[in-house]
């Protein structure tokens, strides 16, 4: 009977989309409630209000040796114990989720990378001192890496940058937090392009709209002719000149066609062409509008000088 309500109570549990084992939200609650959060930081934002969110990954360094050597009671006992820590640290507005294994994540309203970075802080140290018991007297210590992400950096990719973050801080030795910084994670964007270009290509990425960036590679003493052939291909493109190529911001057409144009429509002059459009690149729930933005203009840039 015991162990009927047992299985009874661990179904229930997981109906609801409770971690049967720790208690949080699991999986399911969390896509749901990150859906809902993101969709408040967009209406938000378009109102022209802060949204602070931000999204803190935690994961347990070496955990697996947790379970080989001291067994899975032990291993449950210990993330029994990392869930406990998180719970005691977080607001009514806060919600801590087991994603799976020893993955856990905590999303924070109305906080930014520095306020989510201090409760990381504290976070990691109160994991430094949990003392797990274990069969045999045995004492089971634990560290953790965490990876830290805001919605004002990030956007929509908070879950994914904060993911990132992590990553780092796992590959960097474990124990530590890394926040996630554009300029660190970032490609960065070549010297010179200026805001007569980019500001319509961040406009245009904030509003949704189709963006299609080619890139021509020009001949020596060739640019003005080249920019000339190329704005009379694509009237009304926004062109600026770039550590010496040429990009054009151009519309109503994807990048095949666009790369196409350019190569039978430019005549007299050496240019290879690239171009790349929204389909080629990270969805905005996967990357960082500034990786976006790099990836738009770097990659029709890569393209046309491999192809010179």
């Amino acid at each position: 009977p015991l162990a009927r309500a047992v299985r009874r109570l661990k179904e229930q549990a997981q109906a609801a989309g409770i971690d049967a084992l720790t208690g949080l939200a699991g999986r399911a609650l969390f896509e749901r409630d990150l859906a809902h959060a993101l969709a408040g930081c967009s209406r938000r934002r378009a109102a022209g209000e802060a949204a602070p969110l931000a999204a803190v990954f935690v994961d347990l360094d070496g955990f697996k040796g947790v379970n080989d050597t001291h067994g899975h009671a032990a291993g449950d006992a210990a993330l029994r114990a990392v869930a406990g820590v998180l719970e005691g640290r977080l607001r009514e507005s806060d919600r801590a989720y087991r994603l799976g294994g020893d993955e856990f994540l905590l999303l924070l309203a109305e906080t930014d990378a520095a306020g989510a970075a201090h409760l990381a802080e504290e976070v990691r140290d109160a994991i430094r001192e949990l003392a797990v018991a274990v069969d045999g007297g045995a004492t089971v210590r634990l560290t953790a890496s965490l990876g830290v992400a805001d919605t004002e950096s990030a956007g929509l990719a908070v879950v994914a940058c904060a993911d990132a973050a992590l990553y780092r801080a796992k590959r960097e030795g474990g124990d530590r937090i890394v926040t996630y910084r554009d300029d660190a994670f970032v490609e960065p964007l070549p010297p010179g392009l200026p805001d007569s270009f980019l500001g319509p290509l961040r406009q245009r990425l904030d509003r949704g709209e189709p963006i299609t960036v080619a890139a021509l590679h020009p001949g020596e003493g060739e640019m003005a002719e080249l920019r000339r052939q190329a704005q009379a291909l694509f009237p009304g493109a926004v062109a600026a000149e770039c550590d010496g190529d040429l990009l054009l911001l151009v519309e109503g057409v994807d990048a095949e066609e666009a790369a196409a144009r350019l190569a039978e429509g430019i005549h007299g002059v050496s240019a290879a062409a690239g171009a790349t459009d929204l389909s080629e690149i990270p969805a905005e729930d996967a990357a960082s509008p500034a990786a976006r933005i790099a990836a738009l203009v770097n990659t029709p840039l890569a393209l046309a000088r491999e192809a010179a």
